[in-house]
């Protein structure tokens, strides 16, 4: 049970926000409020409402960002105390390039009709599944109407940080704040991460007064996997991964503009030692698959090796059914490296196979919530299946709609980009988010960790695959006293994102 000083904690997260919104700005602080609320606020803790999402460390960093954004003016340029004039030209053209007149596509449509097939599935989910089924002396309630407004309500705010992103980080300086944001938090959890490597997973119990999942997978190769204050290891992991993959990014990215780079391919060599030591065999697997594209490839071979990861996760049910999945090949070369994990992955396996079965006896709109998608014996009814992904736990809760509700804002920004990368003239920036997202997309086989950061990112891609161009103007490099070759005032140049 979490203490009390929890909930002041998660409480008390709006304040952080207000001052993070009145020093920083706007991306910054939205990027900050919505990845400091996810690695920092207790996991577990809730106030539950009636009908109402309860208020977890879920909701209450999204709505207090998206409420900020909305009452904070987006910076304007000119002086201010405390700049420098490159911060001066920067501030300039990202309020220019956001005021700058913008041409929706057919991918914006997309997109927004995704938005409404989220938001309605649970309706026809609860209209399909309104009768009670029996296991021996279990008995599951059917769905009311009550159930398919609490299902919407809890969809919006899953899908907020995806909102926030899609309106406020489309550009390709937000990006760069993102994925900074995205270094230099992983950067400082890799410190807690490294202490409970060493001294066991404490710190949620020290702070907020409880343990927020089972020690026993928690307990790995003779040492410990941290968890930190998320929900499982496996998030801290993957979380490690991303930020890994984020300085990777930056590194390329500043290397591109001429600026120094080299703390950063070495922040991204100590997050990737720290991911090997938190024990974590999936997350470590992923980046080590990514860690090349990233460092070598350009920008359009990057956006297509993530385009094509994010559309064989899209398919990955569909290609699962016709067979085209090699599970006997990736649990044989899993068993090479780490016998164990191998038999954890077959389990797996096993387990959603089970649990697909049953799901496609309702395959439009799926069983519903409240446990109504799980199997149970039917003598003592007792669970018997334990889902891991994501992709399953979505499919048997919702069917293919909500799947391709939830999968398509996911992917389809990722595919739209790797589409229109000639058009739309990317940076690294923006590859670096594309291939970050295409990682959280593949862990989520096999995993839940279905996070507001990884739907901030998609939404900050969705809003730049979203418009037809969205240019921005970046300061060029000044002169002494910032003036051009003829003497006159340089002024910044329009330069395609």
């Amino acid at each position: 049970m979490p203490n009390m000083f929890a909930f002041v904690v998660l409480l008390s997260w709006p304040v952080v926000v207000l001052l993070l919104f009145r020093s920083l700005p706007r991306a910054e602080a939205l990027c900050w409020s919505v990845i400091g609320g996810y690695l920092l606020l207790p996991p577990a803790t809730a106030i539950d409402l009636p009908v109402l999402p309860s208020i977890d460390k879920t909701l209450l960093p999204s709505v207090t960002a998206a409420l900020m954004c909305l009452v904070t003016p987006e910076e304007k340029p000119g002086p201010k105390r405390g700049r420098t004039p490159a911060r001066r030209a920067a501030a300039g053209a990202t309020a220019a390039a956001a005021n700058l007149a913008r041409r929706t596509s057919r991918g914006g449509v997309v997109i927004t009709l995704l938005i409404a097939l989220l938001v309605v599935t649970p309706f026809f989910t609860a209209m399909t599944n309104s009768n009670p089924l029996f296991y021996g002396p279990r008995y599951v309630n059917g769905l009311r109407l009550y159930d398919s407004l609490s299902m919407i309500l809890s969809a919006l705010v899953l899908i907020l940080p995806f909102l926030l992103g899609r309106r406020y980080l489309a550009t390709p300086d937000t990006h760069r704040t993102l994925i900074r944001v995205l270094c230099f938090a992983g950067i400082g959890y890799s410190f807690l991460a490294l202490f409970e490597a060493r001294m066991s997973p404490q710190l949620n119990i020290w702070l907020y007064g409880f343990f927020a999942h089972s020690w026993d997978q928690h307990v790995r190769a003779g040492g410990y996997r941290p968890i930190l204050f998320l929900e499982h290891g496996l998030r801290v992991g993957i979380f490690l991964a991303m930020s890994c993959l984020a300085t990777l990014a930056l590194w390329r990215h500043q290397k591109r503009q001429g600026e120094a780079a080299g703390g950063f391919l070495a922040a991204a060599l100590w997050l990737g030692a720290v991911l090997a030591v938190s024990k974590n065999f999936g997350a470590t697997a992923i980046t080590f698959m990514l860690v090349a594209p990233m460092m070598v490839l350009r920008v359009r071979a990057q956006v297509f090796v993530a385009g094509a990861l994010a559309g064989a996760v899209l398919l990955f049910p569909m290609l699962r059914n016709l067979g085209a999945v090699p599970f006997e090949a990736v649990v044989s070369a899993a068993e090479i490296i780490n016998p164990t994990r191998a038999s954890s992955l077959q389990f797996r396996f096993w387990n959603e196979e089970q649990l697909l079965q049953w799901a496609q006896q309702k395959p439009l709109f799926g069983w519903g919530g409240w446990g109504r998608s799980l199997l149970y014996d039917a003598a003592t009814g007792a669970r018997t299946i334990i889902p891991d992904g994501a992709w399953v736990i979505v499919f048997g809760v919702s069917g293919w709609m909500g799947y391709i509700a939830h999968f398509g804002l996911l992917t389809l920004p990722v595919i739209g980009l790797a589409l229109r990368q000639k058009r739309l003239g990317l940076s690294f920036a923006t590859t670096g988010l594309a291939l970050i997202l295409a990682a959280n997309l593949v862990d989520l086989i096999p995993n839940s960790s279905m996070t507001a950061p990884i739907w901030l990112i998609a939404g900050a891609l969705a809003g730049r695959y979203e418009w037809e161009t969205v240019p921005t103007l970046q300061a060029k490099p000044q002169r002494a006293a910032g003036r051009g070759p003829g003497g006159g005032r340089r002024r910044p140049g329009l330069a395609r994102s």
